[in-house]
């Protein structure tokens, strides 16, 4: 595990399970902050998902992102207001810890819904030449992945159907939002079969 920290850590930790006391990803997030918290000076700021949940992208949101800031009505900007915020947040931290639990072979909605809020162009991405390029700057992203039991779908196109797989393969095309020298996501997971921390480079 990538463990070189400067004083002064910044975190921002980000909880999706649905449950509290008992949740893996949770324990699995706390086990990193602990390490992290062994080297360095740190400040974290707490965001649980599961307690306050954020909204799911509308029509009325919709409208308010492609609107230029400079036309936007109050009520554009009110629509906006909680996205902002999400994004402000995420702009102040180094470090970000994403507490991930695999649901039905994917991430939780409301985790789904937080990166629908902070995904964001001109604000933390731009469409350039190739693709999206990510604007936000020096963050390191370490997701907490925890499955119950065997984490492939044996019974049809293992691979594919793998709630591992699905779960990275939506943080790798996020990752798409980090400029080049900060697209480094690690992904710690737990398995029920195999309680033993792993953290892997994924991106």
């Amino acid at each position: 595990m990538d463990c070189c920290f400067n004083a002064n850590i910044k975190i921002l930790r980000i909880d999706s399970s649905a449950r509290g006391d008992g949740s893996e990803a949770r324990a699995l997030s706390d086990g990193l902050i602990g390490h992290i918290e062994a080297t360095a000076k740190t400040t974290v700021t707490h965001r649980d998902l599961a307690v306050d949940t954020p909204n799911f992208l509308n029509e009325a949101w919709v409208g308010a992102n492609f609107t230029d800031p400079d036309g936007r009505s109050a009520a554009q900007a009110a629509d906006l207001a909680v996205s902002d915020a999400l994004v402000a947040e995420l702009e102040a931290e180094d470090v970000i810890v994403i507490g991930a639990p695999i649901y039905n072979f994917s991430i939780p909605a409301v985790l789904k819904a937080w990166i629908d809020l902070i995904a964001r162009a001109k604000v933390t991405f731009r469409y350039g030449e190739n693709g999206p390029e990510g604007l936000l700057k020096n963050k390191k992203v370490y997701v907490m992945m925890a499955s119950d039991g065997v984490p492939t779908a044996r019974w049809i196109y293992p691979r594919l159907l793998s709630g591992t797989f699905l779960v990275l393969l939506a943080l790798r095309m996020w990752s798409s939002f980090l400029p080049p020298k900060s697209k480094r996501i690690r992904v710690g997971w737990l398995q029920r079969s195999g309680p033993q921390l792993h953290i892997q480079q994924a991106a």
